[in-house]
């Protein structure tokens, strides 16, 4: 009974649309900010004045 269910849902594609939302928000969440961390990370610390000044410009 519960294997024909699940079967069920799967052919109507509702296992799809529980699974697709996870992957958008796993790309969101984890891959872009990846992204912008290894940007910084290559571009920060080619400058040394920017580095000091940093906190300065997160407090602000």
């Amino acid at each position: 009974m519960c294997a024909s269910n699940l079967q069920h849902i799967n052919d109507k594609g509702y296992l799809r649309l529980f699974v697709n939302p996870l992957l958008v928000s796993f790309v969101v969440f984890a891959i872009i900010p990846g992204i912008f961390a290894a940007l910084f990370g290559l571009v920060l610390p080619y400058d040394e004045n920017h580095l000091v000044n940093l906190p300065s410009a997160a407090a602000m």
